[in-house]
């Protein structure tokens, strides 16, 4: 229904080739848009896969390669849960998409598609973006030894892919949504030319992250129509100031009931 409606109402699906030349000056169709499927789910094979070749439809793939590399009959680590590795596709599967000519593989890391300690109470915060906290010594990761980390991931990452389908991927799409600069700065000296974010703003060709709107399970066809029209009109602008010296109080009980005050306030507010 979904692919049907885009068909039918002007818009156009791009390959990433498309999006490269716009950054060279080339032309874009009047409503373009970029499917992109993270993760590497069996269902992509399963259902995806059809409905592109049935519409013509090119898209990006980007599994995560330790998910892939897991042997069959052992689990996934999928987050904080042990999921069946048949829930993902296998290597044959990503080839078969590839040999499609629809479908660019891309790399959503090897191991960073899940969380770290990020502070000293033990919030799990994403891998990709996070200088990780060493309960041990009371220390936070240093710049370095994060840069190090996340360009040995995203090395991993593209040698396992240019060893299973036997190409190097231009495009490292981060678990999550989350990047920073000195993570998308290692990226590109490892050749990663583009990547991908879950923000909510607008792209230009010219750019390198490239801003994606999610589309869940659970979106009914009216809700997805919202949501694409809602990419070629003008949203507004919520922000809020926060002081934080009012959120913060000597009684941990009395701080972790301004929190809660405050988060249903942004909310409420649609901060955005």
């Amino acid at each position: 229904q979904q692919l049907a409606w885009l068909d039918a109402h002007g818009y156009t699906p791009i390959s990433l080739d498309a999006w490269a030349a716009a950054g060279r000056g080339a032309p874009l169709p009047g409503k373009p848009v970029l499917l992109t499927f993270d993760d590497g789910y069996a269902s992509f094979h399963e259902h995806v896969l059809p409905l592109l070749e049935l519409f013509d439809f090119p898209a990006v793939l980007a599994p995560v390669t330790s998910w892939i590399e897991t042997p069959p009959g052992r689990p996934v680590a999928y987050g904080d849960t042990l999921v069946p590795r048949e829930r993902f596709m296998a290597w044959s599967d990503i080839r078969e998409a590839r040999d499609s000519g629809l479908v660019e593989i891309a790399t959503h890391s090897h191991d960073l598609h899940r969380g770290i300690p990020g502070n000293p109470w033990g919030n799990a915060q994403p891998a990709a973006v996070t200088r990780a906290y060493r309960d041990a010594d009371g220390t936070y990761e240093t710049e370095a030894a994060y840069r190090a980390r996340v360009r040995a991931d995203l090395a991993e990452s593209v040698a396992v892919l240019e060893q299973r389908i036997g190409a190097r991927p231009r495009t490292v799409v981060w678990p999550y949504g989350a990047y920073e600069a000195a993570a998308s700065a290692e990226a590109r000296r490892l050749g990663l030319e583009f990547g991908m974010t879950l923000e909510e703003a607008p792209n230009s060709p010219l750019q390198r992250n490239v801003h994606r709107r999610l589309i869940g399970a659970d979106m009914d066809l009216d809700d997805f129509v919202r949501t694409v029209r809602g990419l070629y009109a003008p949203q507004p602008l919520r922000a809020a100031h926060v002081d934080l010296d009012y959120v913060y109080d000597d009684d941990p009980a009395q701080q972790a009931r301004n929190l809660d005050r405050l988060l249903d306030r942004i909310k409420a507010l649609g901060i955005n």
